[in-house]
């Protein structure tokens, strides 16, 4: 769509674009075109004489960027397209990596992982509080600091809370390290003390999409941002956990109080979803707890849209029959579907995994994220932990000097990842006046050892110089083969973080796709049928949305289920409802949800399935499950099950 033709488009997305208020505020149900009023209002300052310069655009995740930068990029305004957009963690990595920045904070901004949280934690442990409490306090620390209430004099309480927030912080700025829950905190904090930077990083026009899903600082962040007009769009019944910690949907709700001068709008008519699927997101907000202005209208001339339910006897049945449905279709040259028109939504990684190999099988291209991160590991087994290793040998290969990358190389294999042995290290180093890495280099030059058990890291440090030395000079596949010990295959979860690999790539660039794709799995670009968890769909639109294994303990989870009270309002219930709504909203022309109703027991015990009754079969145990609770509460909304597709 042009960004003139907005005759077909409600009068209310004209008057957003040509509000006056510093502060515009915009709800609208799922579909209802809060990213494209978001699009009007930038266009209509486009003509009015901004420049790309003027804006800061945020979106929640690098998928939900480029659609909206592509929907910009459509506009016929001079400098729609020239627009940065991105997402507000994003443009703080950015702003904590400037030097200024980093000497007036102390803080670099080299994010840990999660496996490298784990490493961390063991050398917290080593203080002797018992783990549980440990846990219990950084939770406590990392939800403070989103709410900023770490500044209250009130904030630590006794002895063990102060030990171990110095020591947290301690080993963070030696390792200049940072942890996911520091980066917004540590921006507002900068961008309110330092009035300068602050004006000369301000644009006229601040404008973010998903509000509800920020926490309180980043949501401080735009206010500091915006120098004429802050424009938000959100609903909170569309509230997601993305990769930002503690999001604040309060902060969403009380804006208006807390911004006078707010103006308002209330989106309701559907845009992307058919009558049908409209219908059914109108009905899961009604059946439960949900924010009624999150509810929809669509004209009688709407396309209808097609539902399906589709119930099977096994996990197994779900996925030959979903697999052969869904092959049929796409090969079917009268059928508009094509592999990147479909996006399966699965409810954990083990089904997301079956259904990657069933349609590789089939000849059906496949995409997937199945994790919050792709690679995965116990540190502290050797065998256990091949792919830590080559993520970390490649984190080497690119920089030789990253304390947190040799930090991992010295625990890997070990069951206390050698934190004893590395706390004695980081002694000597403080003691030294000395960095870590200095500290370990002395230690491999002395022919006496210091402490009991040096030796052990002495050898870990040679072992890591020596695959260093062997990979220099080296390049794509040559690279990756001298990095991997024992002349052993490249993980796959590594090759999978890098691909495509042409050959030519040098470890920093190797590195560079490597911690991106860590950190913000992404689906690869060209034709393919994306498979993903259901907070993979956030900022994406797809024709067919086929939900898979709809069962109570995967949709919702076991966790949440085993939270149920009796009104079902709770935090946990309403979470996971908030984002099963968000899923089904992203169907623009056909929802199919499918469930299974009974598993061997062996594995729905494991897998957190809901058992509702046990019974014998075929000479096995069966664990007969139940549809999810969701479903119950669309209630008519949803046609009847049936038994194929």
């Amino acid at each position: 769509m042009s960004g003139t033709d907005t005759n077909e488009e409600p009068e209310v997305f004209r008057e957003i674009a040509s509000c006056a208020a510093t502060a515009i505020k915009i709800t609208g149900g799922s579909g209802t075109g809060k990213s494209l009023a978001l699009i009007r209002r930038i266009e209509s300052l486009l003509r009015q004489g901004a420049t790309p310069e003027s804006f800061h655009v945020f979106v929640s995740t690098k998928a939900a960027a480029r659609e909206f930068s592509a929907r910009l990029g459509e506009s016929d305004l001079a400098g729609a397209h020239e627009i940065k957009v991105t997402t507000l963690r994003d443009f703080c990595l950015e702003l904590l990596a400037r030097p200024e920045v980093q000497e007036a904070t102390g803080r670099y901004p080299r994010v840990l992982a999660d496996f490298e949280y784990k490493i961390l934690l063991e050398d917290i442990k080593v203080l002797g509080i018992k783990p549980k409490r440990i846990r219990e306090m950084l939770k406590f620390f990392y939800h403070e600091w989103s709410m900023m209430d770490d500044e209250k004099d009130d904030f630590i309480t006794d002895g063990e809370e102060e030990l171990v927030l110095s020591t947290l912080k301690g080993l963070l700025i030696e390792r200049k390290a940072l942890l996911s829950e520091e980066i917004s905190t540590i921006t507002f904090r900068f961008l309110r003390d330092k009035r300068e930077t602050r004006a000369a990083i301000a644009r006229p026009h601040v404008l973010a999409d998903d509000y509800q899903n920020l926490n309180k600082a980043s949501q401080l962040i735009l206010d500091t941002l915006a120098s004429q007009s802050l424009t938000i769009a959100g609903n909170e019944n569309e509230q997601v956990k993305l990769r930002e910690p503690f999001p604040l949907v309060l902060g969403f709700t009380t804006f208006t109080e807390d911004h006078p001068g707010t103006k308002e709008f209330l989106l309701t008519q559907s845009l992307r979803c058919p009558q049908s699927i409209a219908a059914a997101g109108n009905a899961l907000v009604l059946g439960s707890d949900m924010a009624q202005d999150g509810l929809v209208t669509f004209s009688r001339d709407d396309p209808r849209g097609q539902i399906g339910v589709v119930k099977w006897a096994t996990p197994k049945e779900e996925l030959a029959g979903i697999a052969g449905y869904l092959q049929k279709r796409i090969l079917d040259e009268d059928d508009y579907l094509k592999a990147e028109d479909v996006f399966v939504v699965v409810p954990n990684r083990e089904w997301g995994s079956s259904f990657v190999r069933a349609f590789q099988e089939l000849g059906i291209k496949t995409t997937a994220i199945l994790r919050d991160q792709a690679i995965s590991g116990d540190p502290r087994v050797y065998e256990r932990c091949k792919s830590l290793l080559a993520y970390t040998l490649l984190n080497l290969a690119a920089d030789p000097t990253d304390p947190v990358a040799w930090r991992n190389w010295c625990g890997y294999g070990d069951y206390l990842t050698r934190s004893n042995l590395w706390n004695k290290l980081e002694e000597q180093a403080r003691k030294s006046n000395s960095s870590v890495l200095d500290a370990l280099k002395a230690l491999s030059k002395n022919t006496e050892s210091p402490f009991t058990g040096s030796e052990d890291l002495v050898q870990r440090y040679q072992t890591g110089l020596k695959i260093l030395k062997a990979q220099s000079g080296k390049n794509g596949f040559a690279l990756l083969n001298a990095l991997t010990p024992s002349g052993e295959e490249p993980p796959a979860q590594i090759l999978s973080l890098l691909e495509p690999i042409n050959g030519s790539e040098t470890a920093q660039e190797f590195f560079k796709t490597a911690s991106q794709r860590l950190f913000e799995p992404d689906f690869l670009p060209g034709p393919a049928l994306r498979i993903g968890l259901q907070k993979s769909l956030v900022g994406l639109s797809v024709p067919l949305v086929l939900i898979v294994g709809a069962v109570n303990g995967f949709i919702p989870s076991s966790e949440t289920i085993t939270t149920f009270d009796d009104t079902g309002s709770n935090r946990a219930w309403h979470s996971d409802r908030c984002l099963f709504y968000s899923v089904l909203t992203k169907a623009k022309r056909e929802l199919v949800i499918s469930y299974f109703q009974k598993e061997s027991l062996g594995n729905a015990e494991p897998l957190g399935m809901d058992i509702r009754r046990i019974r014998s079969e075929n000479g096995g145990r069966k664990a007969i499950v139940a549809q999810s609770a969701f479903l119950d509460e669309m209630g008519d909304s949803l046609p009847g099950a049936t038994s194929s597709l």
